[in-house]
């Protein structure tokens, strides 16, 4: 992979910030199957000489890839292809869904507060459903939200 790094000149790709042709590029890669998770990248210096780039324009690439948990980087090892970078390069809605009975009462505005943190490590968002403590209405929101592809679903 450290040979010559081509990135589109023409289309719609060259008009790009080069990070972002690079992100691409490394994406592309995993998609067509010639990095696999596990793998290991090249170092920052080698993708730098084989894009023809800079360094900090590589490591901006690689730190969009490490935001989206398409990579993962251990220190003093090296960067790899996240295990699961295939699942999350699918596309869909990273949305997760919280069904409660009360919004604003008791450990719910907690409850809320702590899903949406741990959403935001996997760079998600949080649906927060109110179900009146109706199990017919409760039943309704989670036939909806079944339709809809979601990450996952807490249900209180």
């Amino acid at each position: 992979m450290t040979d010559i790094i081509k990135l589109p000149a023409t289309g719609a790709e060259a008009g790009l910030p080069k990070h972002e042709r690079l992100r691409m590029y490394l994406i592309r890669e995993l998609t067509e199957g010639r990095l696999v998770p596990g793998n290991a990248l090249p170092t920052e210096v080698e993708l730098a000489a084989a894009a023809g780039m800079s360094r900090n324009t590589v490591r901006q690439a690689l730190a969009e890839l490490q935001r989206n948990g398409v990579i993962r980087r251990v220190p003093g090892c090296g960067t790899f292809v996240h295990e699961s970078a295939m699942e999350r390069l699918k596309p869909g809605l990273n949305l997760f869904a919280l069904v409660i009975p009360e919004t604003r009462a008791g450990y719910y505005p907690s409850l809320q507060c702590g899903v949406r943190e741990a959403a935001d490590k996997l760079l998600g968002q949080v649906i927060v459903c109110d179900s009146g403590n109706d199990p017919l209405r409760q039943a309704d929101i989670l036939l909806k939200l079944m339709d809809t592809k979601v990450a996952g679903i807490a249900l209180v």
